[in-house]
């Protein structure tokens, strides 16, 4: 199974993603790599074994600071290397994937900041904090065009914040990864216009009903599917 969000809440994602990912891990090296790994950790003999869950392993060990640090940190930059290179050839380029990943934070992203744009309040809510994996951490830097090939590391922070300009009243958004200051995909400057930032993730927002729309939609096609297979 890929480390993906929403992956066993939705059979549609599931579905979209299963035979992508085994088509990633079948491309040259792939494999051999694998088993390389797998001899070099001394677990050779688990056929479950992936390149994420050797990845999630490893890193494990690493926080606890276990022997071998050297070694541990060659296997480490093998082992991420090759799970970036199936989540990216998964996930990256495919708009559907991505919506069902993080389709529906978005449109709450979205709702919140219009909320606050049209609220005549001066007591609006400052803050909405939310937690999430980093599987979900992942598409959301893909959609927003500053994913930078590399797994986030423990802690990341995604921030996005919302600017009124006291002479013109206009809106912008301002966003930053890990401390850094990020120009997203669809935005000239770091202060992007929060018209075109809102147009630059349009296309991957997903309402909740839409969400579970797709989803059954999907799982019911996956159900006649097996169904005529079986007659």
């Amino acid at each position: 199974a890929l480390p993906i969000c929403n992956y066993d809440g939705c059979q549609g994602l599931k579905q979209l993603t299963s035979t992508k990912a085994l088509n990633a891990s079948s491309q040259p090296g792939m494999s051999e790599e694998l088993k390389k790994l797998q001899q070099e950790i001394g677990v050779e003999n688990n056929k479950d074994a992936s390149f994420f869950l050797l990845f999630d392993n490893l890193s494990a060990q690493e926080v606890h600071s276990l022997p071998g640090k050297l070694v541990l940190k060659n296997l480490l930059h093998r082992t991420e290397r090759r799970a970036i290179d199936i989540l990216s050839y998964v996930m990256e380029k495919n708009r559907e994937i991505l919506q069902l990943s993080v389709g529906v934070f978005l449109h709450t992203v979205e709702k919140n900041m219009l909320e606050v744009v049209k609220s005549t309040s001066t007591h609006t809510r400052k803050l909405f904090l939310y937690a999430v994996h980093d599987v979900t951490l992942i598409p959301l830097l893909m959609v927003l065009g500053i994913f930078d090939k590399k797994w986030p590391p423990y802690a990341s922070d995604l921030t996005m914040e919302l600017y009124q300009h006291k002479r013109s009243q206009e809106w912008y958004t301002r966003l930053c990864y890990n401390g850094e200051e990020q120009v997203i995909r669809g935005c000239r400057s770091v202060l992007c216009p929060l018209d075109d930032f809102l147009s630059a993730v349009s296309g991957y927002v997903l309402t909740t009903e839409e969400y579970q729309k797709i989803c059954f939609k999907k799982d019911k096609d996956q159900t006649k599917d097996h169904r005529s297979e079986e007659h």
